[in-house]
């Protein structure tokens, strides 16, 4: 599956907003998947998607910072500052879901379209182990792992 191309054909976006969207939705997940693998776990994520690297950058400079800002530091100063804290699991994924689309452009109601795209990219370059890792560290992309969006509205 080429994700870039889904995500551009679905949204209607350039290739550019359908890299920030995948590079800043893959780097949330690669953060939950290393709050509940460890870091050997992110880093099996990143050798199955070596785009990552590469479409995180295209995030970053879309949502405003060409380095240590951008959507990284935009997703951190919400966790610190309580905006995401505040809420609870799911919906603290979630909202940061929403948080990485606005800043590319794209309004909440494209997570509906977002999060199936890039879980059944993930399906297809991950092993069967790390999928089951994946949706139990990231379940608003997969549902809790019933493959549908796990959002709460």
């Amino acid at each position: 599956m080429d994700l870039i191309e889904a995500l551009s054909s679905k949204l209607g976006v350039s290739p550019e907003q359908a890299q920030a969207v995948a590079g800043g939705v893959l780097g949330l997940v690669k953060d939950k998947v290393a709050d509940a693998g460890g870091a050997d776990a992110a880093s099996q994520l990143e050798q199955a998607v070596p785009e990552l690297q590469g479409w995180q950058a295209q995030a970053s400079a879309l949502a405003g910072g060409g380095g240590g800002g951008g959507l990284g530091g935009l997703l951190g100063m919400a966790s610190s500052s309580g905006l995401l804290g505040a809420l609870g699991g799911q919906a603290q994924e979630s909202a940061a879901l929403v948080a990485v689309l606005t800043k590319v452009g794209l309004d909440a109601g494209t997570a509906t379209t977002v999060a199936p795209l890039v879980w059944s990219f993930l399906k297809d370059r991950l092993p069967p182990e790390w999928v089951a890792m994946a949706a139990k560290a990231a379940p608003f992309l997969s549902g809790g792992g019933g493959g549908g969006l796990g959002l709460p509205w």
